[in-house]
């Protein structure tokens, strides 16, 4: 035993050794908040500047950025950003921006638990703001659907027996794609006659007109992505934010005005609807979603799998099939479904940034073969049918249902940007950070030998 002086020294020194560790620990866990804070709020910021440069960048001058003017470029095209810019956006420029758009997403995201949820929301709303009011980004699809509406609307004429090469005189015919003048249209019938009392009113008036619907489709994923991610118990804030926030929903979805945000928009209505009882109204929602773009459908039998009344939600699809086969005939009389073969045959087509594209050239051919077509497709087969026995088992249904997205997105040999934020929302409201990491990568990938040609 010690004397109790010398027993006094050595508890003193003992203080003496830790008591500056635990200062420092504590002064370490205090800071962090603050840093979280300045960094997640610095990174809003950035993404405001970039995305509004882009925006702005893309009215002053005819572009790249806007390939329906190259051409002729309409001030009503530009949009209110019109004018703003005093130098033409160039390649580099562009990506430089848009690097700077996904880097700081990325520090919003990881600081999103120092943001207050109101700063959140209003940054989310402002950029989806700043991409409606943007000229058609980086793609001529918009036109596309205003065009195959004037055919109908307009012109008599059938789209699911025409292409826009049937009324060449049209004003949108000059801003439609010249890959698409020949096709007829490839969209769900009620998505098409949505767009024949919009394409009644001019070129103009249809183009912002589905623009604004789209825009606000997006803004319903992140409320409903919220909802979902609220009832799953994760974090809403952050849910919202990977989805509105994400510099390829904004750039290409948003400012292109694709009606993959409307069908993602009920597809996730579907979601939350089962999520919350509403197994009927989720299958009818999910068929909505599969009338606009036909890859929602892929997601039904996730969904009967994961509802706690399964039943319910094939009586919910059943009623919804109906309606929208009454709505196709009606509108479109025996051609109403022709758009289904014209799916098969546009899977055919090849983008030089598809992942089997990758592959084809990694093995040294110069194009997509056969055998890699078919190896795709058989893992897609593969992929789906395991997800499903996992499913089965309890796996949780949302995860498995962003990762059915996903393979779809990595197999198809006709990926285009908007494609890749198919399993975006999903993999928001999932608990497997793996889906997140990858659909991310994807994207990644893709921007990556999307935006290197413009550096030059």
């Amino acid at each position: 035993m010690l004397p109790d002086g010398d027993s006094s020294h050595v508890a003193l020194h003992a203080t003496v050794k830790v008591a500056p560790r635990q200062r420092l620990g504590g002064s370490v866990r205090a800071t962090w908040p603050v840093l979280r804070g300045i960094g997640g709020y610095g990174a809003l910021v950035a993404l405001v500047v970039a995305g509004t440069a882009i925006a702005v960048g893309a009215a002053g001058h005819s572009s790249f950025l806007v390939p329906s003017g190259r051409r002729h470029y309409p001030g009503w095209m530009a949009g209110p950003f019109g004018g703003l810019a005093h130098g033409k956006m160039t390649g580099a420029l562009f990506v430089l921006l848009l690097l700077g758009m996904c880097a700081a997403y990325g520090v919003a995201v990881a600081c999103s638990r120092g943001l207050d949820r109101r700063a959140a929301i209003a940054v989310i709303v402002l950029l989806q703001v700043v991409f409606l009011l943007a000229p058609p980004l980086l793609s001529t699809d918009i036109f596309s659907y205003v065009d195959y509406g004037r055919l109908g609307a307009v012109h008599g004429l059938n789209p699911y027996t025409h292409g826009a090469s049937s009324a060449p005189a049209d004003p949108a015919f000059a801003f439609t794609g010249h890959l698409w003048r020949h096709t007829r249209s490839v969209y769900g019938p009620p998505f098409t006659l949505m767009t024949y009392p919009l394409a009644a009113l001019g070129v103009p008036a249809a183009m912002w007109g589905l623009k604004l619907i789209l825009a606000l489709s997006s803004l319903g994923i992140c409320a409903l992505v919220w909802r979902c991610a609220s009832d799953r118990g994760l974090d809403p804030v952050r849910a919202a934010m990977l989805f509105g926030l994400n510099p390829v929903v904004l750039v290409y979805a948003v400012g292109g005005g694709h009606n993959d945000l409307l069908m993602l928009a009920l597809a996730m209505l579907g979601v939350a609807l089962v999520i919350n009882g509403r197994e009927r109204g989720g299958g009818g929602a999910l068929v909505a979603s599969a009338a606009v773009k036909a890859s929602a459908i892929a997601l039904l039998p996730f969904m009967v799998l994961g509802a706690a009344r399964p039943r319910r939600v094939l009586l919910g699809a059943a009623v919804g099939i109906a309606v929208v086969a009454v709505i196709a005939v009606a509108g479109f009389g025996s051609h109403a479904f022709t758009f289904v073969s014209d799916i098969g045959k546009q899977q055919t087509l090849v983008s030089g940034n598809s992942v089997p594209s990758e592959v084809a050239q990694l093995f040294g051919a110069d194009r997509v073969t056969s055998a890699v077509r078919l190896g795709g497709q058989i893992l897609l087969v593969i992929a789906v049918l395991y997800l499903l026995w996992r499913t089965r088992r309890g796996d949780d249904w949302v995860a498995a249902s962003g990762w059915a997205m996903l393979a779809v997105s990595v197999t198809t040999t006709w990926l285009l940007a908007w494609y890749t934020l198919w399993a975006l929302p999903f993999a928001a409201i999932s608990k497997q950070w793996r889906l997140l990491a990858a659909t991310l990568l994807l994207q990644a990938l893709f921007l990556a030998h999307g935006i290197t040609p413009l550096i030059a």
